[in-house]
């Protein structure tokens, strides 16, 4: 077996030092987020919020070159649970267009999400096609 030199065992340790140091800073990371989800769960709000996986355990991505926590992608959000919210606080009857301006969402989506809402039986739609929350699903909303 052949002698490592001495100059590449030191760059050796030094890489190995810094993953030890990036290690540890993840470590630390995941107790942040630990805790902030611990937080967000007395607030009332789910566990695991959107985009708060583990980043130094996901290797997939989303397309090629882009990673999963990509600056350039907002995370996957509850259209459901974005239109009861919205229809709880503001009180009033919506339009289809109306509720997607409100929630910064596509139309189409916004749509298709109320849609499967009111065969669940959680929204109506009213006269003038304005969408109303029931007053069942405001309860679990408020």
């Amino acid at each position: 077996m052949p002698q490592i030199p001495d100059e590449a065992r030191a760059y050796l340790d030094a890489l190995q030092k810094r993953r030890q140091a990036a290690l540890d800073d993840a470590a630390r990371l995941d107790a942040q987020i630990e805790g902030f989800c611990a937080a967000l769960k007395l607030l009332g709000e789910p566990e695991q919020p959107d985009g708060l996986a583990q980043p130094h355990t996901e290797t997939a991505t989303r397309r090629p070159g882009r990673p999963v926590g990509s600056p350039n992608r907002r995370p996957r959000r509850s259209l459901p649970q974005l239109i009861e919210r919205e229809l709880a606080f503001s009180g009033v009857a919506m339009s289809t267009s109306q509720i997607a301006k409100a929630i910064d969402s596509q139309l189409r989506g916004t749509r298709a999400a109320l849609q499967r809402l009111e065969q669940r039986g959680r929204v109506a739609r009213g006269e003038r096609d304005l969408w109303e929350l029931l007053p069942l699903a405001q309860k679990q909303v408020r």
